[in-house]
């Protein structure tokens, strides 16, 4: 997902299962991604459930939803928040807000996704 310009993208209600490589990959920059209701699933190698391919200029919120990969479940350098969520794996990120998130265990997170 990525544009040239900035954008406000939302992706709802889905599942990706990335077979080798990342659930959901961000491009570009100066956008505002919100992802809410969906599973995003890497595997294979050094998969994420959700990675930035840029170093950052977005804004990345995730709700009731949840990522996991081979590799971590989050890797991004823009600012992430994530509520009601399941991060399954490591979370790598620049800024990071977690509200009543857990990870694959079912331990709540603290207050910076760690």
């Amino acid at each position: 997902m990525g544009s040239g310009n900035p954008q406000t993208i939302t992706v709802s209600g889905s599942t990706f299962h990335a077979s080798g490589g990342n659930g959901i990959q961000i491009s570009g920059s100066s956008n505002t991604f919100h992802i809410v209701r969906t599973s995003a699933v890497g595997s294979s190698g050094t998969g994420y459930g959700l990675y930035e391919q840029t170093s950052g200029g977005n804004t990345i919120t995730v709700d009731h939803s949840q990522l996991s990969g081979t590799t971590g479940s989050v890797l991004v350098s823009s600012p992430f928040s994530a509520g009601a969520s399941q991060l399954a794996g490591t979370v790598s990120t620049g800024t990071a807000t977690c509200v009543a998130s857990y990870n694959g265990s079912y331990t709540a997170l603290s207050a910076t996704c760690h």
